[in-house]
């Protein structure tokens, strides 16, 4: 278990305070459904992507953790269609010892696959040099990000579910945008950045153990048999 001073306490809580308070404030108007074609007019950069990387990083002051997201392009439904790889940059992460958490993100992850509303990061001066490429973030908060179910082939975003990705999703974002996305055909998700699978349990063993808190593994040690755990 980590000690630290109540000095290092009050900071940490400190942030975490000025973080949430900082993201309310700017994101308080995104707590009602924004229009898909509020979010297309408004992002110069629309693209299907799966979430290949992460990291986490101070800013140049230390006062702010950032975590970037490094995405895969596969199709590009508006903008520059000559990068291939992203990174979308949102406030809150954890470092070391330290964590911050900020509400009203989306919530990404490694293997999140999607299509991504977005614009070039207003304060990509504040990171250090080099620690981005191609720096983004996400127009209207959470509501940038559509999220793809891959097991069930459907998209949904927070207040919205828009059905099939193909027959659904991608008709709708071709409508707001006036013609045809573009396919990155050279790009190819690696095995890593797949959306991971629901574990399947096969069986376990032994059938019973004792109950309580009893320092024997030899009646007390149940093991697991599956796939995807």
């Amino acid at each position: 278990m980590l000690h630290e001073s109540p000095r290092q306490i009050l900071i940490a809580y400190f942030l975490i305070i000025l973080s949430v308070f900082r993201t309310s404030i700017s994101h308080a108007q995104f707590a009602y459904p924004i229009s898909l074609h509020e979010r297309v007019e408004h992002s110069s950069l629309i693209i299907e992507g799966a979430v290949i990387n992460q990291h986490s990083f101070w800013d140049i002051n230390h006062r702010m953790i950032h975590t970037s997201s490094q995405v895969m392009i596969l199709k590009v439904f508006k903008g520059n269609s000559h990068i291939s790889v992203i990174d979308i940059v949102n406030e809150g992460g954890i470092l070391g010892d330290s964590a911050i958490m900020v509400s009203d993100i989306a919530n990404l992850s490694i293997g999140l696959k999607g299509v991504f509303f977005l614009n070039p990061d207003r304060i990509a001066l504040q990171y250090p040099n080099g620690i981005v490429q191609n720096p983004y973030e996400f127009v209207y908060s959470a509501q940038g990000l559509i999220s793809y179910n891959v097991i069930t082939q459907t998209a949904a975003d927070l207040f919205t579910n828009y059905g099939d990705i193909q027959n659904g999703l991608y008709r709708q974002i071709i409508h707001q945008t006036g013609h045809n996305y573009l396919v990155t055909q050279d790009i190819q998700v690696p095995n890593s950045a797949m959306a991971i699978q629901s574990p399947i349990i096969t069986g376990f063993s032994p059938s019973s153990v004792r109950a309580g808190a009893i320092l024997d593994s030899s009646n007390n040690m149940l093991t697991i048999y599956g796939t995807n755990l």
